[in-house]
């Protein structure tokens, strides 16, 4: 099957990416030939409430059975199954004309720098959703845990988009940053022409403005729906530069970060200054915005090596007006677009980009680039399961 998929001229791939976030399940459906890429359809379908709630608690670390585990796996596996079901019939798109899925799954557990067990140095990377119930389903091949592989040669695992990201948008005389915004904001360094790419994680994107949304609503509302709430509030300068004072900032690239990092525990502190300094929560919550673009901005200063002619924006920030705004304001006079721009939809960029890395799978092409990672070799990613 996988010597077929890799002779056939288009590919008809669909990619399924659930950020950190935790909003919902992204599903693309792309043509892929070996020169251009035909997005076909995309979809968002977010998680029931109470299945969300159960993500957040096992993502944050508290207690679960091996049997609760091992149901949300399954039960992961089977929403995005439904998920990339539903986008089919939508777009009366025969399920069986899918040849390939590439999907990122949930991750719960990212941990590039590791632990000590015993003499045993531990690194660890954990994306759930269980691949059969997409193979099966759809009788198709599912290139799946892309992550593993590259943490097990020595890299942190990610970002592993930027490959896809030079497929999308690299350009023969602009030097381009494409700028996701998800639950984490990540980047991916385009020099002009074939130089060499850089990508890393530049600290939280909408995942501390989506986390005091839900305290201050009391989980009514998840997010800062188009930075309303920020635009009322003030920033605060004291909270920002003690915010900006995380050593994550500090750490060169290559890195990567997640809810391990920026957690709870990291948000109960600023609930603390919201205490100390008086602030009202559109304070807070406009502060936290603040935070996220001077992370951004100052990450483009600090391990950036070229001016850019332009910054693309992609992913779920693209909707905070008020983050886009201070991004605008900031990056000026660089030109600041989105990937709507040029043809792929904000929300479905990450998915298609799963989609690419899924194909290169099939082709055996490495795509972890190791000035991007750290790894020490480049590797072909992704684990195969295929329909029986």
């Amino acid at each position: 099957m996988i010597e077929s998929l890799a002779k056939k001229k288009t590919l008809r791939i669909a990619g399924l990416m659930s950020g950190t976030s935790i909003d919902g399940i992204d599903a693309a459906i792309v043509d892929c030939s070996k020169k251009k890429i035909t997005p076909l359809s995309f979809s968002t379908t977010p998680y029931p409430d109470d299945v969300r709630q159960w993500i957040l608690d096992t993502a944050s670390g508290k207690k679960q059975s091996a049997g609760d585990l091992s149901d949300l796996n399954a039960l992961i596996g089977q929403l995005h199954s439904l998920a990339l079901e539903r986008l089919c019939k939508e777009s009366n798109i025969p399920l069986k004309s899918i040849d390939l899925i590439g999907s990122h799954g949930q991750t719960i557990h990212h941990n590039p720098d590791g632990r000590k067990i015993g003499k045993h140095h531990i690194r660890s990377t954990y994306q759930i959703g269980q691949a059969d119930y997409l193979s099966q389903r759809f009788g198709a091949c599912v290139i799946h845990d892309f992550r593993s592989g590259d943490l097990a040669t020595g890299g942190q695992g990610a970002p592993l988009v930027p490959f896809a990201d030079a497929v999308l948008f690299r350009h023969n005389v602009k030097h381009r940053a494409i700028q996701n915004i998800g639950g984490i904001g990540n980047v991916t360094y385009l020099p002009a022409g074939k130089n060499k790419i850089i990508g890393f994680d530049t600290g939280p994107g909408n995942m501390l403005i989506d986390m005091a949304i839900t305290t201050f609503t009391k989980g009514k509302n998840y997010f800062d729906d188009q930075g309303n709430i920020a635009a009322q509030g003030s920033l605060n300068k004291p909270l920002l530069k003690s915010l900006m004072k995380h050593p994550y900032f500090k750490c060169p690239p290559p890195k990567s970060t997640g809810r391990e990092l920026f957690s709870e525990n990291y948000f109960k502190n600023i609930l603390k200054h919201k205490k100390k300094y008086k602030l009202s929560q559109e304070d807070v919550i406009a502060t936290l915005t603040a935070f996220t673009a001077e992370s951004i901005c100052m990450a483009y200063k600090n391990y950036l090596p070229k001016k850019l002619n332009e910054v693309i924006l992609c992913g779920g920030g693209v909707h905070n007006n008020t983050l886009v705004s201070m991004l605008k304001k900031k990056l000026a006079p660089i030109d600041l677009l989105t990937s709507d721009d040029f043809g792929i939809d904000c929300d479905a960029k990450e998915a298609i980009c799963f989609a690419i890395l899924a194909r290169e799978t099939i082709y055996q092409n490495p795509v972890n680039s190791r000035h991007v990672t750290g790894a020490k070799r480049n590797t072909i990613l992704g684990k195969i399961t295929l329909p029986s």
